[in-house]
């Protein structure tokens, strides 16, 4: 490692545990996992919102490079408490946001699996985090009541709507033959690692920021 590699991981500790490639993008290896900056039981606003915007603004000084968040967390709140806290956005910066689970109540976690849901999920992502595009979205957990092919297909179509200029959605992927799709575990489970179009342990990118 170069002395000036050393003295930028020094300023920026996040940045010594290395790098991970997410399809075409590079981020820092240690994430951030914005799921706390809501209140108690991942529900509601947290206790102080100036608190938790300034505590995502030290983490990205810190060098985490990649935020984790989801609709369902708040609902909506850490999201829009993202955008709060960074946007414009730093051009190092991914956000990766999740669909999937909806929230009735605060100790519910429904799966909704829809496809009319994801689309409006999506939508609604990129109105919070204040994008036109998002770097990587991701289906959050599966739902037993409707077809799994029915629900990555619709993410999907999403995704090759990227090849069009107007799209709100694009697919960075590493292999030029198929699309690719971050999932959860338990979506793993349900779907093979090789069949086309569904690769889940690579990374879709769903994103430019404004």
């Amino acid at each position: 490692m170069r002395q000036n590699d050393i003295t930028r991981n020094a300023m920026k500790p996040a940045a010594a545990a290395g790098t991970l490639r997410l399809g075409d993008l590079t981020v820092n290896r240690m994430a951030l996992g914005a799921m706390r900056v809501t209140g108690p039981d991942v529900w509601g606003e947290p206790k102080d919102r100036a608190a938790a915007r300034k505590l995502l603004v030290r983490a990205f000084e810190l060098g985490h490079t990649f935020f984790d968040t989801a609709d369902s967390y708040g609902p909506n709140v850490s999201e829009i408490i993202i955008a709060e806290a960074l946007h414009p956005y730093p051009k190092e910066l991914v956000i990766g946001t999740k669909g999937g689970l909806v929230r009735p109540s605060r100790h519910r976690w429904d799966e909704d699996g829809r496809p009319e849901h994801l689309r409006r999920a999506l939508d609604g992502s990129l109105k919070r985090l204040r994008l036109e595009r998002i770097d990587l979205y991701q289906f959050h957990a599966p739902d037993p009541k409707v077809p799994f092919a029915d629900s990555v297909g619709t993410l999907a179509e999403m995704q090759r709507a990227a090849s069009r200029p107007s799209s709100r959605c694009r697919t960075s992927t590493t292999s030029r033959t198929a699309p690719m799709i971050l999932s959860s575990p338990r979506a793993r489970k349900r779907a093979s690692l090789s069949s086309p179009g569904f690769r889940l342990a690579r990374a879709a990118r769903c994103a430019r920021r404004r």
